[in-house]
């Protein structure tokens, strides 16, 4: 996860540093809402405002090697949610184990691990929504603050310790 959230944070980087390369405004579209430049992207991204399933997605906040990463809102849930869709190309290979394994997750309780909501495939593009923590990337606090210092290392050691100790016993 840490890995993925690296690429999200780059990912997420990336589209700003276009967006300003462009004076600021949204990035150019072609028709269906597809990024009119995606290099860099293998599988580009829906632009937003679409909805997917029960939710209404909202903006594109990342992307990573295993899928694109929105804030949704879930009128159910009368909440925002982070929504990660699968890219494309990896749906057929991993549809059935992401959804069983985003049952498996929703039963963890622990508060370092995302709370996931739901899991399940929808025209075509299978997704996991999830609490929308915000914030910034790990790779934002190394780039402002530097490498941690060994106490603070430690403490984020024990906390992914206990989460991964949460989502083993569940």
């Amino acid at each position: 996860h840490v890995l993925d959230e690296l690429e999200t944070g780059l990912a997420r980087l990336e589209l700003r540093e276009r967006r300003r390369e462009r004076g600021g405004g949204a990035l150019p579209l072609q028709p269906g809402g597809l990024l009119a430049d995606h290099s860099g992207f293998a599988d580009p991204p829906l632009l937003p405002p679409f909805a997917w399933g029960p939710l209404d997605v909202r903006d594109l906040i990342g992307s990573g090697r295993f899928g694109h990463v929105y804030r949704a809102w879930d009128p159910r849930l009368r909440r925002h949610v982070a929504l990660k869709l699968l890219r494309g190309h990896d749906v057929a290979a991993l549809d059935n184990g992401v959804i069983e394994e985003g049952r498996l997750a929703a039963r963890v309780r622990h508060p370092n691990v995302v709370t996931i909501y739901g899991a399940q495939r929808f025209n075509g593009r299978t997704g996991l929504w999830m609490e929308l923590i915000e914030g910034h990337t790990l790779e934002a606090e190394l780039a402002e603050r530097g490498p941690f210092p060994p106490d603070r290392l430690t403490a984020v050691a024990i906390q992914v310790c206990a989460a991964l100790e949460a989502v083993h016993e569940a």
